[in-house]
């Protein structure tokens, strides 16, 4: 069976368009990352976004970001109380030489080891039956803080480690989408599939088309009329919730209609009656052509749920004509093998071969035999 190549190396092909989901050079597969420069407002500055949701603001960043960000706090925690031991040494009887004496303190108090205090530990002289109030309310507000700082820290790295977003990293997405023309219609084609054993739960996939309207106006040189606009799927079908069972390879297919963002606008206004005529008047040339003017980009979300700690995770893809990523004429390589036992192999070496796919020319979809 011949195989399609791919001429364009994929480092040389990212280095000139930069597509709305970025891709790892290596592996092809999406990194998560979107290509989005916000430019906030005077009023709605991104300092106020953070203190208006700080949690998930924090929570956001690495993990090792989180890690330094609680170690330089436990450190100005014991430095602000260190210095608060060592102003009330005087009337506490602590007996504190140095700053150094002081730090050592806040320490044990911090992480209740214990004491280590020369004088009394009830902080009071050896002749007085009273004692020192302010070395109590130290203490607690010390305590306190140091366990609000604990819970925050335990919650967080919490989220961090049991988060959903690392789990996509097993789904797998075709390097290329392609679009087939099959009994005079036409249709957008990709496979998705789960490399792991553990299958996601409840898993759904939805696409949309990002375009840029021809003739929109430019704000400092970019164009600023864009479409965001979602495609309907005809396999897994939009009318039964788009579920996908991605044990196996999934073909996910999109018919270009009259409803389609992929359809030219220019064959929109021959609706009507005779609008099945008007549809298969489309060429693969207008299909192209508008795909190009309009620098046509799909995005591809797949959501599930993770079984063990039910945190929700989302694959992504991105798909642009500006980067080739969409072949015309073409079909996915069979993949999957059944073995003489009854069980199935997927083989992901072939996961991402395609194979010419001609108008009218049948492509077999049948599993073939594997010994």
């Amino acid at each position: 069976m011949e195989m399609v190549q791919n001429d364009v190396s994929p480092s040389s092909q990212m280095s000139q368009v930069r597509r709305f989901i970025e891709r790892d050079e290596t592996s092809r597969q999406s990194t998560g990352r979107i290509n989005i420069l916000r430019v906030h407002n005077a009023q709605h500055s991104g300092w106020s976004s953070f203190w208006a949701d700080p949690f998930h603001s924090v929570i956001h960043h690495s993990t090792i970001k989180i890690i330094a960000f609680f170690c330089a706090s436990y450190l100005f925690t014991h430095l602000v109380f260190s210095l608060i031991y060592y102003m009330i040494d005087a009337s506490c009887q602590l007996q504190i030489e140095s700053l150094l004496d002081a730090m050592y303190l806040s320490l044990e108090v911090g992480t209740t080891i214990g004491w280590g205090l020369p004088g009394s530990p009830y902080m009071k002289a050896a002749d007085s039956k009273g004692g020192c109030m302010s070395g109590i309310f130290i203490i607690y507000l010390h305590t306190l803080v140091m366990q609000i700082q604990n819970a925050i820290m335990i919650g967080l790295m919490f989220c961090r480690l049991s988060r959903g977003t690392s789990r996509a990293a097993s789904l797998i997405f075709t390097d290329k989408a392609v679009i087939r023309e099959i009994g005079g219609k036409f249709f957008f084609m990709f496979q998705v599939c789960e490399q792991r054993k553990h299958q996601l739960v409840e898993a759904k996939i939805r696409c949309y088309a990002l375009s840029t309207t021809v003739g929109g106006q430019t704000i400092n040189g970019a164009l600023s009329n864009f479409q965001n606009q979602r495609m309907r799927l005809t396999q897994p079908d939009d009318e039964t919730g788009c579920y996908l069972h991605l044990a196996v390879p999934n073909l996910i297919i999109h018919e270009i209609d009259s409803r389609s963002p992929l359809y030219p606008e220019v064959k929109r206004g021959l609706q009507g009656s005779s609008s099945s005529k008007a549809f298969r008047a489309v060429t693969r040339h207008e299909i192209e052509d508008h795909m190009h003017r309009n620098n046509m980009e799909v995005v591809v979300l797949v959501e599930g749920f993770e079984p063990i700690t039910a945190a929700c995770t989302q694959g992504r893809q991105a798909y642009s004509h500006a980067a080739e990523d969409i072949a015309f004429d073409c079909a996915f390589a069979p993949c999957v093998l059944r073995r003489e036992d009854g069980s199935l192999t997927v083989d992901f070496n072939r996961f991402q071969e395609l194979v010419p796919a001609p108008p009218g020319v049948y492509v077999s979809e049948e599993l073939p035999e594997s010994g």
